[in-house]
């Protein structure tokens, strides 16, 4: 009661008068939302099966989610969502102004729709992601779907490694290098259309599977087996740098978001089905004759061995200063003009000669250092203050500490790779919508406990 000091609990739920009406309900959002990750789990399989696997297909669900950020800004809680993109107006106005810059030199409507959904109203799924934040019962949905949808990859991905005689043809169709020089052929894409897309569904599936290990009493350790299946899903990937992501993630979860006893349990888990699966693993190696699982050992070896990490980081610091030669450094060539939206111009000819998939130098040659800067600073310092602000050691911070978690995995990844990350339509819309819901529920969270004593 006003006056007395005492703490009064709150349904989040009935929270809309607490936080300026931020948990208005629009049942067409919330029908947007589920459909679209229905959607993203089934459009690159659709792709696959159709002529010439156009990729125009799997640009329902982006629609779908930048028309319902763009709703959500026009509703009377816009000026709310307008506060939390505010850090990100000037990249939204120059992106736009270099994808006009290139179109004017070009002519290509296609790629300038193209750049524009890339590069520009990606940001507005982020709305998206905050509404679902505020918003329990979706969240709910929300979570479900990924989590269903995850398993039903890793199935998939499971089957095309060990029994892809029983798949339908197009489930065992590669779009991806067909002949990958590295994995010699062998990744898994499972039901997308890019090994890099199956290993982020595996990632997410791992960071839920870990979070419900941890608040789960009964049936926690079923999903401590299921999130040791998800590190698998990521191995058959053949992405190292995911897998790598995702062991780092993991860790940064335990560290700074459970408690020592919940870490107990945890090993506990890892330690009881490791010692059911290895020797499983040992005797499927032993069935298929162990050539392709040999041939993993070696591939994931340079994971640890110094002169191939040397080695690609002086790749990486190479590709960087290579930017220099750009010309144009602080403006760049324009939105669009390299990497794989490159191919859509009319003609490529007059926009140099492009640059490797290096995310910083993408950025850089199509946007400039100026570019570089109005995108990745606001991203950096937006997921660095709701970092700092989430509470550590308490189960009800946890889900939230993995989206973030998530957030920057997908940060480290986009620095130095832009094609899986950005342009890629699903890793693109799950990393804004977990950009977004990281920022709506820390602000939730920051709202509720400041209404305990009212």
């Amino acid at each position: 009661m006003p006056g007395c000091g005492c703490a009064v609990r709150t349904n989040p739920l009935e929270s809309s008068k607490l936080m300026g009406g931020v948990h208005e309900r629009f049942s067409v959002i919330d029908t947007i939302v589920v459909a679209a990750l229905i959607i993203a789990f089934i459009d690159e399989g659709v792709r696959k099966s159709l002529p010439g696997a156009p990729v125009l297909v799997t640009g329902i669900k982006d629609i779908l989610l930048i028309g319902g950020g763009l709703f959500l800004l026009s509703s009377k809680n816009g000026k709310m969502y307008r506060r939390m993109l505010t850090p990100f107006g000037p990249w939204v106005i120059y992106s736009v102004i270099s994808a006009l810059y290139v179109y004017l030199y070009d002519g290509s409507t296609l790629h300038l729709i193209l750049t524009l959904k890339v590069y520009t109203l990606g940001i507005f799924i982020a709305i998206v992601g905050s509404y679902v934040a505020a918003n329990e019962e979706l969240s709910i949905k929300v979570w479900v779907v990924l989590f269903c949808g995850a398993v039903y990859a890793f199935c998939v991905g499971a089957m095309q490694e060990h029994a892809k005689d029983l798949l339908p043809g197009f489930y065992n169709r590669k779009i991806f290098i067909e002949k990958h020089s590295l994995a010699k052929g062998e990744y898994i894409e499972s039901v997308f259309s890019s090994p890099q897309t199956f290993s982020l569904s595996m990632i997410i599936l791992s960071y839920m599977a870990l979070y419900k290990l941890l608040s789960e009493r009964r049936s926690g350790y079923i999903y401590g087996g299921l999130m040791l299946l998800s590190i698998y899903g990521v191995y058959l990937s053949r992405i190292r740098v995911a897998l790598f992501l995702d062991l780092v993630g993991m860790f940064a979860i335990l560290i700074l978001y459970i408690s020592p006893y919940m870490r107990r349990r945890l090993l506990i888990s890892i330690s009881l089905f490791l010692i059911i699966l290895v020797p499983c693993y040992v005797f499927v190696v032993g069935m298929n004759g162990g050539s392709l699982e040999l041939q993993d050992m070696e591939f994931y070896r340079d994971l640890v061995d110094m002169d191939k990490l040397r080695g690609r980081v002086e790749y990486g610091l190479k590709l960087s200063s290579s930017s220099r030669d750009f010309g144009l450094s602080i403006f760049g060539y324009g939105a669009g003009t390299s990497g794989e939206l490159r191919r859509f111009l009319n003609n490529q000819w007059r926009f140099g000669p492009g640059a490797e998939d290096s995310g910083f130098t993408q950025y850089h040659y199509q946007f400039g250092l100026l570019g570089v800067f109005l995108f990745f600073a606001p991203l950096g310092l937006s997921l660095f203050g709701v970092s700092s602000q989430n509470k550590r050691n308490a189960i009800n911070y946890t889900l939230i500490g993995a989206v973030i978690i998530m957030c920057w995995v997908l940060y480290v990844w986009l620095v130095f790779k832009a094609n899986s990350i950005v342009v890629n339509g699903f890793s693109s819309m799950i990393l804004y919508l977990s950009f977004g819901y990281a920022i709506g529920a820390v602000y939730r969270k920051r709202q509720e406990a400041k209404s305990k004593y009212v």
